[in-house]
């Protein structure tokens, strides 16, 4: 009787509140449990890295939520909740809007046909562009209030912490020096790799068409031969030449 009695707004206001107390007690939760972990690799090898990356999940979804190993320690693992915060909202943002932008290339195919019916396809593509883009910030916001909400530590994972990739410029230089190289060890796997090939095998075995050094009229008829079915035939040599040309005919000798 008494949630009858009330108003809209008062209910609503007190669900915020309740939602909000549920979400701060989750994030000290989480701060509390990552802690010690970012407290050992801090003393252990913090020498070695800044940044590090910790997996988060909903139960559906996954993350990779990278944050900055000294400064989470230092706020009491405040500073990775603010971290998966924004990891989370700039994930599902940038998926949803990859997909909005699908839609409106679907919608722009689509509206073409509105002028069969006497209608301005540009309005059309206005009105309807707008009602995708609103729906749009709606799931994004439903997506991300849903995973803050949900998200946790996977439980089998909760020691298991890495360092942040740093990329290197240096790297993609060196393994085409690595594959251009017959003495590196990436040239020599390459190369086993083409030796166990059938198809560069066959590259291999395939024998070279013969040129004839005589001149052959353009309607003098000529014997080939097809390099992989060993399939003989007499034809005229204007006829013959594109074959001979693409490699896997060759010219034989005529029969006596």
């Amino acid at each position: 009787e008494d949630f009858l009695k009330r108003n809209s707004q008062e209910l609503i206001d007190e669900v915020y509140a309740k939602a909000v107390d549920h979400y701060r007690a989750k994030s000290s939760q989480i701060a509390s449990s990552a802690l010690p972990v970012l407290q050992r690799v801090l003393v252990n090898e913090g020498h070695k890295y800044e940044n590090i990356v910790i997996p988060f999940t909903d139960g559906r979804n996954g993350i990779q939520v990278v944050c900055h190993m000294k400064n989470a320690v230092e706020s009491e693992g405040r500073d990775l909740v603010v971290a998966l915060e924004k990891g989370a909202t700039l994930a599902m943002i940038d998926t949803a809007w990859k997909e909005h932008l699908r839609q409106m290339d679907d919608l722009r195919q689509s509206v073409q046909t509105a002028s069969y019916e006497q209608k301005d396809p540009l309005l059309i593509y206005k009105f309807e562009s707008f009602e995708l883009f609103k729906r749009m910030i709606d799931e994004v916001n439903k997506k991300i209030i849903s995973f803050l909400m949900h998200a946790n530590l996977p439980q089998q994972e909760k020691t298991q912490v890495q360092a942040a990739p740093t990329p290197r410029k240096s790297d993609q230089p060196k393994l085409q020096t690595g594959r251009g190289g017959n003495s590196s060890s990436t040239g020599d796997i390459a190369g086993k790799q083409n030796y166990n090939d059938p198809s560069a095998n066959r590259e291999r075995e395939r024998p070279e068409p013969v040129k004839a050094d005589l001149k052959i009229g353009r309607n003098e008829r000529v014997r080939i031969q097809n390099v992989s079915t060993q399939e003989i035939k007499e034809t005229k040599y204007k006829q013959a030449e594109p074959l001979l040309q693409s490699g896997s005919w060759i010219m034989v000798e005529q029969s006596a």
